[in-house]
């Protein structure tokens, strides 16, 4: 367990930072593109949404992480009731924004698109912010990678739409 001290160490890092701070420049720039994207078919709209979701929430799930740690390292009350206030805002921000995508795009690609991109946030966000990078090994800092990479490959494949079998020949 960490102390207080350590985890308010491990926010300040410079690495922490920039991470927040071009997580919350992706949302925005995502966002940006909602409104005049429209909503057909090809529109760019159908990938910002889920996008939105999964990097929203995976603030929630580091968010709650953080309170844990926090508790844990007997914080300050103030500390811990400025986390909890904004876990369940970034919660409703990820369900609405989700919801929204789903209501306006085919599940069978929101979904996909929002679990690649949650996993992928929370899997670098908790390298990063709880320093989970700095303790593994050469051999551990190269799989990580190239492990996270076929999970969401493989959601997104199985989240490819079928193509039609072929249609046979016609007899002679």
């Amino acid at each position: 367990a960490r102390s207080y001290e350590e985890l308010i160490a491990l926010a300040a890092r410079p690495a922490a930072r920039a991470w927040l701070g071009g997580l919350a420049a992706a949302v925005a720039l995502l966002a940006s593109r909602i409104p005049n994207a429209g909503t057909g078919p090809t529109s760019v709209a159908r990938f910002c949404y889920p996008l939105i979701a999964g990097a929203v929430g995976s603030c929630t799930a580091l968010g709650g992480k953080a309170l844990g740690e926090l508790v844990k390292a007997g914080a300050p009350w103030r500390s811990t009731a400025v986390v909890s206030a904004l876990l369940p805002c970034s919660g409703a921000v990820q369900t609405v924004v989700l919801n929204r995508g789903v209501g306006r795009f085919s599940s069978l690609l929101v979904v996909p698109v929002f679990v690649a991109a949650f996993v992928t946030c929370n899997a670098v966000g908790g390298g990063i912010l709880f320093d989970e990078f700095g303790r593994m090994t050469a051999a551990q800092r190269r799989a990580y990678p190239a492990g996270l990479g076929l999970l969401v490959a493989g959601v997104l494949t199985l989240a490819a739409k079928p193509t039609p079998p072929a249609e046979p020949p016609a007899p002679e």
